[in-house]
């Protein structure tokens, strides 16, 4: 069993708490509210924005040329990303400002911190983990709730699933997935343990951020 193998399997508890989210649910069914999503938008656009800088970190920490180069697609695919985000702006009615200037609320703004954090002090390897539960996990969310559920017309999400279960977008996570276990053959015992529990943290993250999207989650000062 390769090293991913392991990290996936391990989070298929999220995975499956995830699926069940009442966010996902509605978006799904063409009836979350539009306020709730255009929330998620403007929250998940500056994590993007955190996410490309930590990718260009991992270019840095890059050893070899077919690291770097697949840390530059990477890069440039989650630019394709922030302008399926931006390209909201018109459609729902969300003004640049809005866009540019919401704070994202305690939970989203601690998980931007630990993958921040974790992509400074740690491993190349440990950095890709820390970012797989959103590249890998998008896909396997977006695919599995689809699966049965084929996506109506009309469904004013539908751009969303459509993106996220691409073969473009999931050729990447496979392709991230990949240089991790590459790289997991030349870490230690200890070090692989790190990984592991970095990359559960991201996976404990990403569930709970559907519920204060919901929510739509704010400071409370």
């Amino acid at each position: 069993m390769s090293f991913t193998n392991k990290l996936t399997k391990l989070a298929e508890k999220y995975i499956q708490a995830e699926i069940k989210k009442p966010f996902l649910i509605e978006m799904l069914n063409g009836n979350l509210p539009m306020d709730k999503f255009k929330y998620y938008i403007k929250v998940d656009y500056p994590y993007l924005f955190d996410f490309s800088q930590i990718l260009a970190l991992g270019i840095y920490k890059s050893d070899d040329l077919e690291s770097m180069k697949l840390l530059v697609r990477l890069l440039e695919g989650n630019m394709k990303e922030m302008g399926l985000h931006e390209s909201y702006v018109k459609k729902f009615d969300i003004s640049p400002e809005e866009l540019n200037k919401q704070k994202m609320g305690p939970v989203k703004y601690s998980y931007t911190r630990h993958e921040l954090a974790t992509g400074q002090r740690g491993l190349l390897g440990e950095l890709l983990a820390t970012l797989m539960p959103c590249m890998w996990g998008y896909a396997e969310i977006a695919r599995r709730l689809v699966k049965d559920h084929p996506i109506k017309l009309d469904n004013p999400y539908k751009d969303w699933f459509d993106f996220y279960t691409s073969e473009e977008y999931e050729k990447e996570g496979i392709e991230c997935m990949e240089l991790i276990d590459r790289m997991a053959l030349a870490y230690s015992d200890v070090q692989l343990k790190q990984i592991e529990e970095s990359f559960l943290k991201s996976c404990y993250f990403e569930v709970v951020c559907w519920d204060a999207y919901y929510a739509k989650e704010e400071w409370d000062t």
